[in-house]
């Protein structure tokens, strides 16, 4: 009877094709959010002081996305969230700025 030998190089490689669809479809939602961060800081012609400043600017940006998103699935398509010019601000800077809109209207 013959014998079945395995090579090790096409094992490799079935596994990275069985693998790498897998890598790319988790990070997917990562690369999707940043790019929702490019084309808000082109759309609204964003531009930061310090590469400190754009961090912290990111960083809200992606925490208000993420509760865009949950607000979006709890309204069940009742309601639409997603981000606009004030996202990269904080609720308390929202605020500020909100107040000082109205009281000059």
């Amino acid at each position: 009877m013959d014998e079945f030998e395995v090579n090790p190089a096409s094992t490799m490689f079935c596994l990275i094709l069985l693998i790498l669809p897998l890598a790319v479809f988790s990070a997917s939602p990562l690369v999707q959010n940043h790019v929702q961060w490019h084309s808000f800081l082109v759309t609204h012609n964003k531009t930061y002081s310090s590469q400190a400043e754009y961090s912290k600017r990111l960083g809200i940006f992606m925490e208000n996305l993420k509760f865009a998103k949950e607000r979006s699935k709890i309204e069940e398509g009742t309601a639409t969230f997603g981000w606009n010019k004030f996202s990269d601000m904080t609720p308390e800077e929202f605020q500020k700025v909100s107040i000082s809109y109205k009281s000059t209207s």
